[in-house]
């Protein structure tokens, strides 16, 4: 990784950014900051990617990789103890998959996670396990 993140970025997040929906705005400004470097999953980036593809097609997913790789900062951590910082998040907050890669890469870079996702993430927030950051 190039430098250390300030945040972490789930699809949520980087879908209501890339579609102009609600809340968009507070991730620009988080971006427009060059204090600030957020990063993402490459797995979250493939949730991201799929969902494009899925509804939009397979060219609208590669532009949508595109522009994330362009202001995001893509990791890939998969090593055992990370696989195993998943499964916690997994078994013990009941996240979908996905959700618990966003907060173990939050937890493993000691930095907030930037979603719009109320539903799995309020109660996290609640706990105070990691800051999260809503869009909106």
């Amino acid at each position: 990784m190039a430098s250390q993140p300030t945040h972490v970025a789930d699809a949520c997040a980087l879908i209501a950014y890339l579609k102009g929906e609600p809340g968009n705005e507070r991730l620009a400004e988080l971006l427009a900051d060059d204090e600030n470097t957020i990063a993402m999953h490459i797995l979250n980036l493939c949730e991201v990617y799929c969902c494009y593809y899925r509804t939009d097609g397979q060219p609208k997913g590669q532009i949508a990789w595109e522009q994330a790789a362009r202001v995001f900062q893509i990791c890939s951590p998969i090593d055992e103890a990370f696989t195993k910082l998943v499964a916690r998040w997994k078994v013990e907050q009941n996240l979908p998959m996905m959700d618990a890669i966003a907060a173990a890469t939050a937890e493993k870079y000691a930095c907030p996670i930037i979603t719009t996702d109320h539903h799995h993430f309020d109660p996290v927030a609640a706990a105070g396990l990691i800051t999260v950051q809503f869009l909106r």
